[in-house]
């Protein structure tokens, strides 16, 4: 399994919630910050797309490639929804940095389908998949079960695949191992999120935070131990939560800290046995 890190793993930096650096933050600041850290992917979300690049900007995807292919780092590409159209140019994004699989958040604005309308929506944009010859990785997000995910996986013949996010299901309050389970067998795409819960002041209820992979709740490393002993061939990205503090450049600050935090202590598990 290789890992690194996704562009949700510093979404403060990048310009977050109206809140955006002076300087604007490019996908090539992130490939920078990758390997500064020493990691082996970068994944491209909807909050630093790339999607469409090998329609609207070949050159510079071009560029972007080599220069991570110089230093052995895969590139990969995520987006939201299920336009056709926006998924046609993933796909040719996708096909041009040589990737498996575009992964998809099915969410997007006012689209929230339901499980019916996300079945008859994944097969309007199967073909370009299937004529690609990549995978549809979609995330575990907030209001669907891992079961019934799983399920429509199980039906696919394989073009549809999960990237698991091990936080994401708290949304309909699945812990992270009773949602890996059923999705293991589906994984190509494995988001490290570490959150933690805390009861709230008057007692009736929790919150749920971030907190540097590694030292929260989520159990990253059994996560990581199980996902490498089924799907080996899986890449691992860190992604953070990081509660909104008093302003950007403080809470991009603690981001940046986070990261090099965690990044420490989940490279230590893959070096380690």
């Amino acid at each position: 399994m290789r890992l690194g890190i996704g562009s949700y793993a510093v979404p403060w930096t990048i310009g977050w919630d109206g809140w955006l650096p002076e300087r604007p933050f490019e996908p090539e600041d992130l490939l920078d910050l990758a390997l500064g850290l020493g990691a082996e992917v970068v994944q491209y979300c909807d909050n630093l797309p790339i999607d469409d690049w090998a329609d609207r900007r070949p050159d510079r995807l071009a560029r972007l490639k080599d220069r991570a292919a110089a230093a052995g780092v895969a590139l990969e590409v995520g987006t939201r929804g299920l336009d056709p159209d926006r998924l046609e140019s993933a796909c040719r994004t996708a096909r041009a940095l040589g990737a498996r699989f575009v992964r998809v958040v099915a969410d997007s604005g006012d689209y929230r389908p339901d499980l019916a309308t996300l079945a008859r929506d994944l097969e309007r944009v199967r073909p370009a998949f299937e004529r690609h010859g990549l995978v549809l990785a979609l995330e575990n997000h907030d209001r669907f079960l891992a079961e019934d995910l799983a399920d429509r996986m199980e039906r696919s013949g394989g073009w549809l695949q999960a990237c698991f996010d091990t936080a994401n299901s708290l949304g309909c309050l699945q812990g992270t191992f009773e949602a890996l389970e059923p999705l293991l067998p589906h994984v190509v795409s494995l988001h490290l999120k570490d959150v933690a819960a805390t009861r709230v002041p008057y007692g009736l209820g929790f919150r749920v935070d971030g907190a540097p992979a590694g030292e929260g709740a989520a159990r990253l490393r059994e996560v990581c131990d199980r996902v490498r002993s089924i799907r080996p061939d899986a890449t691992a990205v860190l992604e953070q939560w990081v509660p909104k503090g008093a302003d950007r450049e403080r809470t991009a600050a603690a981001e940046l800290e986070w990261l090099r935090r965690g990044w420490e202590t989940v490279r230590s598990w893959f070096d380690r046995p």
